[in-house]
């Protein structure tokens, strides 16, 4: 029997004729609630969560949609979902809103029902212990690029020093999620090459390639893998050759030494819990000589903010 009708078609409350980025991003947003999960045949635990999802009973307003990882195309389809790890569970609701995600630790058709049945509250609005910053943070921009529930909120990027003609340029690429515009000091010249950090939709990575031109090249470095995944889309569907992304942390980048000519970034160290090995780590893949253009927020040294500014989930944005 072919797996793939299995996964995708086991009763009509989840029906769809073929699964697809569209497609699932269609069951996804609809008015249903959504259950996505990853699942292959050589993962033990997956098999048996596939098994459970398929005998068990759920409402009606319900849908299922199982992605077989170990099919052609379906890891990058579950990359671009963010469900890197098999078996990872996400269950969303109407619209689109995330409900809830659950780990290959605590995926298990019991953990699904109670999450169903007893939704936790939006991530903004949580008690995250300081190790989870990194979660909160990919998890609240992940969830903006996809229209979801987020505490992250997109600005008008001509505020920001973008020119309208700039922007028309890069029009998928700008999530408004910046707080300046970097490339305006960097004063990039043809032939070098760029790293940006906490690269998003590939905004800054796009104008940057223009200014280098085809003997130069820009990195984009994110550790939010659904902004990996749009980020070489976009890259791809408008052919920005000299323009490419890897997934990684900032603190730790994925790049040799001595290796940029110019490091930017855009309102995303604010957000690193350890921002000292940021920068020895900008230090570190800059050639001598080489540069950094960065726009961010700080706080000033007199400044008190309010308590409800002081937490993970505030500043995750």
């Amino acid at each position: 029997q072919d797996l793939t009708q299995t996964y995708c078609s086991y009763r009509s409350m989840a029906l769809i004729a073929e699964i697809n980025a569209e497609s699932v991003s269609e069951a996804i947003h609809g008015p249903e609630t959504t259950i996505v999960f990853t699942t292959a045949t050589w993962k033990k635990k997956s098999k048996q969560l596939l098994s459970d999802v398929m005998s068990a009973s759920f409402d009606d307003n319900v849908r299922i949609v199982a992605i077989p990882v170990d099919e052609d195309g379906m890891d990058e389809l579950a990359l671009s979902l963010g469900l890197h790890d098999i078996p990872t569970v996400r269950i969303y609701g109407a619209g689109g809103r995330l409900i809830s995600s659950l780990s290959p630790e605590n995926a298990s058709i019991d953990s699904i029902h109670a999450m169903l049945k007893s939704p936790p509250l939006p991530s903004c609005c949580q008690e995250v212990p300081d190790d989870d910053v990194y979660k909160l943070v990919s998890s609240s921009y992940a969830s903006t690029l996809q229209g979801t529930a987020s505490c992250c909120v997109s600005v008008d990027s001509t505020l920001n020093g973008y020119s309208a003609e700039d922007l028309k340029t890069v029009e998928t690429a700008n999530l408004g999620l910046g707080c300046g515009n970097p490339l305006l000091f960097a004063d990039l010249k043809e032939g070098e090459t760029v790293v940006d950090l906490g690269s998003g939709a590939g905004i800054d990575c796009f104008l940057a390639g223009t200014k280098v031109g085809s003997t130069g090249r820009v990195i984009g470095i994110d550790m939010t893998p659904e902004m990996v995944y749009k980020a070489r889309q976009n890259a791809k569907e408008n052919n920005h050759t000299n323009v490419s992304f890897r997934l990684g942390e900032i603190e730790y980048l994925p790049l040799a030494d001595n290796s940029a000519d110019v490091v930017i970034s855009n309102c995303v160290i604010n957000l690193s819990p350890d921002k000292q090995q940021v920068f020895r780590d900008m230090f570190r893949v800059l050639r001598p000589g080489g540069r950094l253009a960065i726009c961010d927020v700080i706080k000033r040294e007199n400044m008190i903010l309010p308590e409800s500014l002081r937490t993970a989930q505030a500043l995750a944005c």
